[in-house]
C-alpha cells in the first residue's frame, strides 16, 4: 500500500481540500474525505462529517493521507527515523500517539515500536506494539500483534511470546487468515534463536512464508532477522 498510509510513508500534499483527509486512486486523482478507519477490507471514509460511511477497497487506492500527516510531529518523527535517530523518533511517535484520532493512536504506537526495535530496545518495543492490539478491527492489528510477540521473543520472554504465537494460530484457523499463521511461525522462529535451536529456527522460517509482493515490510523485517540469526548461529 502506498502513500501516507503505508508503514513509514510520508504524506504527500495535493488533495483538493486541505481541511480534510484524502485518498488517491491509481491515477493519482484525489478524493477529499474524512477517514474513519482502516480495515483489512478497505479504507472506511465519509465525504462529509454527517455523511454515511463508505468502504473503498485497497486495490482501488494508490495512496492515502491524513490531514495531520502534512505538518507537525508525524513528519518530524519520520525524518528522525529516516536519519537513524531511532530513540528520538520513538519519542516523537509517542507524541503522535497522544492525538485524539484513531490513526494517531495506532500509527503512533506501531511506529514507536518500530523505532525502538531498530534501536535494539525490544522489551520497550513490545510494550508499544501491545497498544496496537487494542484496535482489533484495524488493518495494523495483525502486524502489531506479530511484532509484539516477536519482540517478546527477542526479549527472552519465551512463554509470553509463545502465547502470542498461539493466539495468531487460533486467529488463522478461526478466520481463515493464512498470514496470521505465517506470523505465528515467525515468532516461533525468533523463540528458537534465543535457545540456539537451529532446527527450530529452520522449521519456523520455512513456514513463515511472507510475500515480498503483498507485504514487503513484514517480508523484509523477517528475512533480515533470519539471515542475521543464521549467521550468528553458524
Amino acid at each position: 500500500m502506498g502513500g501516507g498510509g503505508e508503514f513509514g510513508g510520508i504524506a504527500v500534499a495535493g488533495a483538493v481540500d486541505d481541511t480534510r483527509d484524502a485518498f488517491f486512486d491509481k491515477r493519482g486523482q484525489p478524493t477529499s474525505c474524512f477517514i474513519v478507519t482502516e480495515q483489512a477490507s478497505g479504507l472506511v471514509y465519509k465525504l462529509g462529517e454527517s455523511s454515511k460511511e463508505t468502504v473503498k477497497r485497497w486495490s482501488e487506492i494508490g495512496r492515502w493521507e491524513y490531514i495531520e500527516q502534512r505538518v507537525g510531529p508525524w513528519t518530524t518523527a519520520i525524518d528522525a527515523r529516516d536519519r537513524g535517530k531511532y530513540e528520538d523518533a520513538a519519542d516523537l511517535f509517542q507524541k503522535v500517539g497522544a492525538g485524539g484520532r484513531e490513526w494517531q493512536k495506532v500509527y503512533g504506537a506501531y511506529h514507536e515500536g518500530e523505532a525502538l526495535e531498530l534501536a535494539g530496545k525490544h522489551a520497550a518495543a513490545a510494550e508499544s506494539y501491545a497498544r496496537v492490539m487494542a484496535f482489533d478491527k484495524h488493518r495494523l492489528w495483525l502486524d502489531g500483534t506479530y511484532r509484539h510477540g516477536f519482540c517478546l521473543a527477542l526479549s527472552r520472554k519465551d512463554v509470553d511470546a509463545a502465547k502470542i504465537a498461539d493466539q495468531l494460530s487460533a486467529h488463522a484457523k478461526q478466520n481463515r487468515v493464512a498470514q496470521a499463521e505465517v506470523r505465528a511461525q515467525a515468532i516461533r522462529a525468533a523463540i528458537a534463536v534465543g535457545k540456539n535451536d537451529v532446527a527450530g529456527l529452520s522449521a519456523g522460517a520455512a513456514a513463515a512464508r511472507f510475500s515480498a509482493v503483498t507485504e514487503p515490510d513484514a517480508y523484509f523485517h523477517f528475512v533480515s532477522f533470519h539471515a542475521d540469526a543464521m549467521r550468528r548461529l553458524g
